[in-house]
């Protein structure tokens, strides 16, 4: 947990325990991401009760880092590669899903490794699953951009569907790139926006903006899969503090 987050969750009366949910397995595509995982971890070790990693051809010490990390239950790999190009998240996506076989799992959630949820929403996701959350349902989590540092972001209202329930068999949209990572065994309404969130640490800076710009440029030259990636590009708008919710919170939006 951030220290700034801990103070004011502590401040709030807000419950910080950091074990992990039982049966709640976290499922991580990653590549060339080593110098970020640390912070991934620290986060995720915190609520999950594992982790099925794929590393996804990095040409770093991705691979490394994965295999030393005891929260990594299962690690698949792809043969390096150069660069972006042959990048298939649904292939990618799927295998992870299906290695949860080995683990049945409740509940699983993709948390890619420029994310985390923010520590003051974790009790919060905790008292989701224990009371609330429907096995039948998924469940998208509002995205925030997160600007300069670890607690400001400026763009919000993007909900990502990261969560459901695991059943064997399931299957998701063979689609390469862009898509929501939700089996279609599950219906369209049955996908519920929550109040939860996920801090999304990819375009922190100017650097990393145009970084993950030219890497979705180099995965879809043709933009087969987005007709444009300029907004990935987009400036800072008004900033905002990244604030626990307020108490008594309904998770679910109606």
């Amino acid at each position: 947990m951030l220290l700034f987050e801990l103070i004011q969750a502590i401040n709030m009366g807000v419950d910080v325990s950091t074990e992990p949910i039982s049966k709640l397995m976290c499922l991580l595509p990653v590549r060339n991401g080593g110098h970020i995982l640390r912070r991934y971890f620290d986060s995720v070790r915190t609520f999950c009760s594992g982790v099925i990693a794929l590393d996804d051809g990095s040409t770093d010490d991705t691979r490394s880092v994965l295999a030393a990390e005891g929260m990594v239950k299962a690690l698949l790999i792809n043969q390096p590669r150069p660069s972006y190009r042959g990048w298939n998240d649904s292939t990618n996506r799927q295998r992870l899903l299906d290695a949860c076989e080995d683990f049945s799992p409740q509940w699983v959630i993709w948390i890619d490794a420029d994310e985390i949820i923010p520590a003051t929403d974790i009790p919060l996701l905790r008292r989701f699953l224990d009371t609330e959350a429907n096995p039948a349902l998924a469940y998208g989590f509002e995205v925030l951009r997160m600007i300069g540092d670890e607690n400001h972001y400026d763009k919000n209202k993007l909900w990502g569907y990261r969560m459901f329930a695991y059943r064997q068999g399931y299957t998701l949209p063979r689609r390469t790139l862009h898509f929501e990572p939700v089996p279609v065994q599950i219906d369209r309404c049955a996908w519920k926006r929550t109040r939860l969130r996920i801090a999304h640490f990819g375009s922190l800076t100017a650097t990393m903006r145009r970084a993950r710009y030219a890497k979705y440029r180099e995965a879809d030259p043709n933009r087969q899969w987005q007709s444009s990636y300029s907004e990935l590009l987009d400036k800072p708008g008004h900033i905002w503090d990244l604030c626990p919710l307020a108490e008594g919170t309904k998770i679910v939006i109606e």
